[in-house]
């Protein structure tokens, strides 16, 4: 292969792979945050303590995997973790001595993800448009 094409294709991958890189993280931040507010919004409030628990974080440990952590953490007054009080509120409960109607309020924030990966190729399509022409 002449050396001028292999240049062009190392070049012009590399680009790409920048793009493409840029796009999906750009997205992911975006609606990590914006799930991170649906849930908060919609949170069922008595004190303020459960929507106050909320906690998002970069994940990290693997340099190949982006992403982000959103959870509930603390316990309440007496001594129950939020994660497992909001885990309930969202999913319900039918049994034992008090019967909860199922909220789902992390579900329906969850729900609007769908289709991120659309959206993600839209946003590297709009930066490869933005990319001065050869």
């Amino acid at each position: 292969m002449p050396e001028a094409l292999t240049d062009f294709i190392n070049k012009n991958l590399r680009l790409i792979k920048k793009i493409s890189i840029e796009a999906i993280k750009e997205q992911v931040d975006k609606e990590s945050y914006d799930l991170v507010h649906n849930i908060a919004n919609n949170c069922p409030v008595r004190y303020g303590n459960l929507k106050r628990s909320i906690t998002f974080t970069r994940k990290t440990g693997n340099k190949d995997r982006y992403g982000w952590v959103v959870d509930f953490e603390g316990y309440d007054h007496k001594g129950r973790p939020f994660s497992v009080i909001a885990r309930s509120l969202n999913a319900g409960t039918k049994s034992g001595p008090v019967i909860i109607a199922p909220r789902k309020f992390i579900r329906k924030a969850v729900r609007k993800l769908k289709g991120m990966d659309d959206r993600i190729f839209k946003l590297y399509l709009k930066k490869m448009d933005q990319l001065p022409k050869p």
